[in-house]
């Protein structure tokens, strides 16, 4: 690029951006010229508003993003011929003094019409071409079926018919993706419902873990209550029972005593007495 010809590439694109409502991307074709960094350039001078696409190598990662565009805009014959492959709308910016093929490209092509040799005819050419797209579109789908004459559009030699095709391929095309989009949606549909189902049966059973989580500890504070109690009334019982004994046969202990003795044989009497004599 010459000096300060990144900005005017730079303004351009982005006056083009503003009124189709497009996002610009900016596509390295050939990073032996240094198609990156030129390209940095611009999207530096853009404010960092555009895409710029890096670490891709693979020609056909290229030719799919090229497919994948509503226009092209490019001074690459490689990236002009795919896009003229795929019936992508594009403008060959061309220096016939630097670049033969091109200029060969164009005249085959019949593509006078939309080349330029500077940047700062684009953002002209480019509305032509996208008016143009539009026409063709809109008359496509008259009924009369006009938008199929061999008339010519503008003043180069390229017949609006052409313009009707790739009006009808770019329709075609956005069938395709909504189709592709709405298959890849349905499982993805179906996954977040039997998710949001399982969400809800799992907050249904930890519910039901906390209920039984709390039965379990009134249960377990009513039994400590009820294990207190019995021993509480075992204590009484037994104090019970040892006060009613000793109401009873407290007081006749001396009396039983002696009734013992009296009842026992003489033989164990004779043997206490000598005992007790003997001590």
């Amino acid at each position: 690029m010459r000096c300060r010809e990144e900005e005017l590439v730079a303004k351009s694109l982005a006056g083009i951006a503003a009124r189709r409502n497009l996002e610009i991307v900016l596509l390295p074709m050939e990073l032996c010229h240094g198609d990156q960094d030129a390209l940095g350039l611009v999207q530096r001078a853009s404010g960092n508003r555009f895409t710029l696409v890096e670490d891709l190598e693979s020609p056909l990662e290229i030719g799919a993003l090229i497919g994948a565009c509503d226009y092209f805009v490019g001074s690459s014959l490689h990236g002009n011929l795919t896009a003229l492959s795929f019936g992508i709308p594009h403008i060959v910016v061309n220096n016939p003094l630097r670049s033969a093929k091109l200029e060969g490209l164009v005249q085959i092509a019949r593509l006078e019409e939309f080349s330029i040799t500077g940047w700062e005819d684009l953002e002209d050419v480019f509305d032509r071409l996208a008016d143009l797209i539009l026409r063709a579109a809109t008359e496509r789908r008259q009924p009369d079926g006009m938008a199929h004459t061999a008339r010519r559009a503008g003043t180069g030699n390229i017949p609006l018919g052409v313009y009707v095709t790739i009006a009808e391929v770019h329709e075609r095309l956005d069938d395709e993706r909504a189709t592709w989009r709405a298959a890849e949606e349905e499982p993805r549909n179906k996954l977040l419902l039997q998710r949001s189902r399982y969400g809800a049966r799992i907050k249904h059973l930890e519910a039901r873990i906390d209920h039984f989580k709390t039965r379990g500890d009134e249960l377990e504070t009513q039994l400590r209550k009820l294990k207190a109690q019995n021993e509480s009334l075992s204590s009484d019982l037994r104090d019970m029972e040892e006060s009613r004994i000793w109401r009873l046969f407290g007081p006749y202990r001396r009396l039983r005593a002696r009734i013992s003795a009296l009842t026992r044989p003489k033989s164990e009497n004779a043997k206490e007495s000598a005992a007790t004599r003997s001590d």
